[in-house]
């Protein structure tokens, strides 16, 4: 009897420890997200709503969080990227990351990356993009990395597919709450 009210007890102690986790990752998701939105009101100003309103459309369907894509808007027009361009290059580096994942690319080194191509400099895109590597025909390079975005954007917007990505989208729309 008293062995089986230990285990009882166990059990219950675990699901508590389990439950407080969640509770703790859904704070501190909520704190991310106001931060974000602070950051992204204060870089963007009267923009900010065209961002947010992004950041939310791409958390329904990839397993990018919406603090997250705020997070990476902000890193963008730190690169220089103009506001109007700011969501194409954020959903281009969650492509291009989704894609070149598997080799290491996440989606501040492919935002860097984009960024960095706009000035000209390629290294960035050819470590992951090999098909880059010695085209010197711009209309050539552009053809190769939109199709290669394209490719990743599809990847990446397929999220939900797994029983992970599922978790990953719950967990971001819970924080939002």
């Amino acid at each position: 009897l008293l062995s089986g009210a230990i285990v009882g007890i166990t059990a219950a102690i675990a699901v508590i420890t389990k439950l407080t986790q969640s509770v703790q990752q859904s704070i501190d998701t909520f704190l991310r997200q106001e931060d974000a939105n602070d950051m992204v009101n204060d870089v963007f100003g009267e923009y900010s709503s065209v961002i947010n309103q992004a950041a939310n459309d791409t958390q329904k369907f990839t397993k990018i969080g919406n603090e997250e894509y705020q997070e990476l808007a902000v890193q963008a027009k730190n690169f220089g990227i103009a506001n109007k361009d700011v969501n194409q290059t954020v959903r281009d580096a969650i492509g291009l990351a989704d894609l070149y994942g598997s080799a290491g690319a996440n989606e501040e080194l492919m935002l860097e990356a984009l960024s960095d191509a706009q000035n000209g400099k390629t290294k960035g895109l050819e470590k992951y993009v090999k098909e880059l590597r010695g085209v010197t025909n711009e209309e050539e390079r552009n053809r190769i990395l939109q199709e290669k975005i394209a490719k990743g954007w599809e990847m990446a917007s397929t999220a939900g597919a797994t029983y992970g990505d599922q978790i990953t989208m719950i967990t971001n729309a819970a924080g939002d709450m």
